[in-house]
């Protein structure tokens, strides 16, 4: 068992995540996102601080999510509908953020990064687990509910220093294209 493991505690392991996690001012790359039902959709992904990102998937192809930090639209070509969010603050600090509030702990190190396991039963995510490399910016992600599903992504071939421009976050909904205002509100 390798005692390096032991020498950074969770809160520590944490804080250098979100140190890196905030410090990003945008990034791009490629997107793994596996959903509850085990069905995984991939695609690029461009970022922007604070907040801002447009995911266009390539499997399958035709489906895009954009926000620009107080708007969420996610569209599907194939069925022609829009769907249209407002967040207020709710992404604020995007997964750096949504990891405060939880307790921590590394369980594992290698020559690659870290494994950061969080937890707290009073969230909708009692656990996420955080795979991240050497420098913590993150790989991948674990999200499980109370009941054991949940959804992870996986983000490769990180580049930090593309252009990006501010432009891209505004997403105007094609013509003829059923919009849903505020779906996550309907009850």
């Amino acid at each position: 068992m390798n005692t390096a493991v032991y020498s950074m505690t969770g809160s520590e392991a944490v804080k250098r995540f979100q140190a890196r996690m905030y410090g990003i001012g945008k990034m791009t790359g490629n997107v793994s996102f596996t959903g509850q039902s085990g069905q995984t959709f991939s695609g690029n992904f461009k970022f922007m601080a604070p907040g801002k990102f447009y995911i266009k998937f390539s499997n399958p192809s035709g489906r895009v999510i954009v926000s620009n930090g107080n708007k969420l639209w996610v569209y599907n070509k194939a069925s022609n509908v829009c769907g249209i969010q407002d967040l207020g603050s709710s992404l604020s600090g995007g997964i750096a953020g949504m990891v405060s509030g939880y307790n921590a702990i590394v369980t594992s190190r290698s020559s690659s990064g870290y494994t950061i396991k969080l937890r707290n039963n009073d969230k909708a995510y009692p656990q996420i687990i955080l795979r991240v490399s050497k420098s913590f910016l993150l790989r991948k992600a674990i999200f499980k509910t109370k009941d054991g599903k949940g959804f992870s992504f996986v983000l490769s071939n990180i580049n930090t220093s593309a252009g990006v421009h501010s432009s891209l976050f505004n997403f105007s909904v094609p013509p003829n294209v059923q919009s849903v205002i505020n779906p996550l509100n309907i009850r």
